[in-house]
């Protein structure tokens, strides 16, 4: 993807923490130096300074608060209704922190992510999901039902 498109990509973890995004997901196969620093950073650390939720074997959600990990999950399982494909794609560009140009950009490349949570499925959320392993700030784990 172009920089346009994908201007965080290989520095995601960084701009959440540095509070410049509010949301990332960051899957080893993609990007393995940067999955092994998130993962290494919360299990090391008494107190995380983020939040980390596992999406899938080897992907992870990761935020400085819960709220955009809960808004991402009711998107991705359509609990928060969109009106159509660009509505979603706004919606979820806005969670990761991209300019309304580039979630623009994106929409009119009719670009479908590739990202293991959502594979590009329709905007409604018919995507079925597994369990999720669920670790908040405090690195205390729950299994969140339905992730």
């Amino acid at each position: 993807m172009s920089n346009e498109i994908a201007p965080h990509e290989g520095r995601e973890f960084e701009l959440v923490l540095r509070g410049e995004k509010p949301l990332a997901l960051v899957e080893r196969e993609k990007d393995p130096e940067q999955y092994d620093t998130i993962i290494d950073t919360w299990l090391v650390g008494s107190k995380p300074p983020f939040s980390l939720t596992f999406i899938e074997p080897d992907s992870v959600l990761i935020a400085l608060t819960e709220e955009p990990i809960n808004s991402y999950q009711s998107l991705v399982k359509g609990w928060i209704k969109t009106k159509d494909r660009a509505d979603y794609q706004t919606r979820m560009g806005k969670l990761f922190g991209y300019t309304d140009e580039q979630i623009e950009a994106f929409i009119n490349e009719d670009i479908k992510c590739n990202c293991t949570s959502c594979n590009g499925v329709s905007y409604t959320g018919e995507n079925p999901s597994p369990s999720r392993q669920h670790a908040n700030a405090s690195g205390e784990g729950s299994k969140v039902d339905g992730w």
